[in-house]
Formats: C-alpha cells, structure tokens, sequence
C-alpha cells in the first residue's frame, strides 16, 4: 500500500508529496531466488494510491529518489493520464535484493519541476530491444540505447493490454525487427526474449517470434518461439534439422 509519509529526511522541499514503494522479491511476494541485482520495476498508479491532481498533467514532476531518501533512480513515464487517472512507471533499481523488502519514494507536487523521464537511462547494455506499444499510429519504438526500432508493421494497435499498450495479430500480421549488430546472437550465445501474451484461441504450433538465418546470428539455420496448445516452445536449426524444446509443465 502507498501511504503519506511525514515530511522527515526529506529529499527536496520543492516537492510537497511523497509516498513509499515496496519493492519485495522475497518468497512472500516476487519470489526471485538470490540476489537479482539491476532490475526493472514497474510502478502502476490509479486514483485508489495517487494523487493525480496534485501532479502535473504530463507527469514531469514526478521524481523516484532511493532507499536513502537521497539518491534519485533512473526512471521513465510509459503513460501519464491524470484526466482517467492512470500511470505507468518504470524504475530502474540498481541493487533489488531478494533477501529483503525495498522502499523506494515516489516524490510529486512541485509545480516548476521539468521532466526527467529518460528511458534510455533505464537499461543497460545487456538489454538489446524493449517495445513499450506506445506510440498512437506509428511503428513500435525501442526503449533501450540501441534504438531497434520496428522497421514495418501490420498488427493491430491494442489500446488497453496488460500493462498500457500493446498489439494485435489476427494471423495475417507482423511486426519486422530490423537486421541490427545488437540483435544478433553469435552461435553457441544465449539471450533472453520475454512477452505477455494473451492467445484468443489455443492452436496447435502457434509461432510468436521467428528469427530467419543469417550471418552471426544461428549459423545455417533460424529459431522460433510459440506456442503448442497452451505449452512455450523453442525451436532452433543450426544446420541438422530444427530441435524442438518445450516448456515443463
């Protein structure tokens, strides 16, 4: 619960409100085993936790300042809407333990505050493509330095998905990842590819994501990511024929 704290060891006296974020990833609540380190934090504000009348309307008021009270975290708006009270925030926490909780504040309410949302500030170099489905009538845009923007798309926008925007695929869509050097996987590498995805209907071998052959990515070969039914699977060919994994129940 976001609560109004008294104004002790304040960060700033230029802004009037702040409220604490607990971050837990303890077996209580994220369950992440070990210490995570860097981790991205998403930060949902409604009218039932924030003060949307005491912000300014673009949100460039808001500030998250560390566990110290002192330190200001690296942060970006993915949406501000104080007109249906909605907010999308996504913090950039340095050292999120799994041992222990972690309060973070939420500072807000200074009307001569200009914006310091930086996205690009907020992942770093391991982090090579994230899609936030933001953007009104344009093609997905990356959050991360390496700009991996879509180079063509023909999926339905989605205004409300699971967490802001997002997209729609009827079959016939796609969206097209541009031939970047951060993209490309080398063989024998490893990467991470993470997605919300809601099925409308369960489907034998659904593929979501599939990567063609090409040089310095999966030599002589290509990958895929999907679903079988309601089962993950990756199916990867480097040269032999493709090798199919799918997820432990």
């Amino acid at each position: 619960m976001l609560t109004p704290q008294a104004a002790s060891a304040w960060w700033n006296s230029e802004w009037t409100l702040r409220k604490p974020i607990t971050v837990d990833l303890g077996p209580n609540a994220g369950a992440v085993p070990g210490m995570a380190g860097r981790a991205q934090v998403l930060v949902r504000l409604s009218a039932a936790n924030f003060n949307f009348l005491a912000a300014k309307d673009d949100g460039s008021d808001l500030r998250i300042i560390a566990e110290d009270d002192k330190t200001p975290l690296n942060f970006h708006i993915e949406k501000f809407d104080n007109l249906f009270e909605m907010g999308l925030i996504w913090v950039d926490l340095p050292n999120a333990a799994a041992d222990k909780p972690q309060t973070i504040w939420l500072y807000w309410g200074n009307e001569k505050a200009t914006g310091t949302s930086n996205a690009r500030a907020g992942y770093d170099t391991s982090q090579a493509l994230v899609w936030h489905f933001t953007e009104p009538g344009a093609l997905p845009l990356d959050s991360t330095g390496y700009a991996n923007n879509a180079a063509q798309s023909t999926a339905a926008k989605v205004d409300a998905s699971f967490i802001g925007g997002g997209i729609g695929f009827d079959g016939n869509g796609t969206v097209m990842l541009p031939a970047t050097p951060s993209l490309a996987v080398p063989q024998g590498g490893a990467f991470t590819w993470s997605a919300w995805i809601k099925p409308g209907t369960l489907q034998p071998n659904a593929v979501i994501y599939e990567k063609e052959a090409a040089a310095g990515l999966i030599q002589s070969g290509g990958l895929a990511i999907g679903l079988d039914q309601a089962t993950p699977f990756v199916s990867v060919d480097a040269g032999a024929g493709p090798q199919r994994i799918a997820a432990a129940a």
